[in-house]
């Protein structure tokens, strides 16, 4: 289902949809990192859900960077607005403040 409607989103979340899967010997949140690749519309609802964006940073971020950078051009959200939506998510370590520093430098 490449962009299901907000109601089929919602059974899908509601039937117990694996919001953290990954491919075996992937590192990154494919869900978290393919909902910011097409619609803001699911990002709160599957972060509330139970989606970990800290799985994105298990090796460097460099992949949530390219992502979360397309999302905020696409979007014309401010960082600091996306960092407030997704702070109460995520666990601060190196890898997600250099993430940030990143998208800082692109996104002033």
């Amino acid at each position: 289902m490449s962009n299901p409607t907000m109601q089929e989103f919602h059974i899908l979340m509601e039937s117990g949809t694996d919001v953290n899967y990954r491919r075996e010997g992937g590192s990154s949140n494919e869900v978290f990192l393919y909902c910011l690749l097409t619609s803001s519309v699911y990002l709160q609802p599957l972060l509330f859900h139970g989606c970990d964006p800290n799985m994105c940073f298990e090796d460097d971020g460099e992949l949530f960077i390219k992502c979360a950078g397309r999302f905020l051009r696409k979007e014309k959200m401010p960082l600091a607005v996306f960092l407030k939506l997704i702070l109460h998510f995520l666990i601060v370590t190196k890898a997600v403040q250099n993430a940030f520093f990143a998208l800082n430098t692109w996104f002033p």
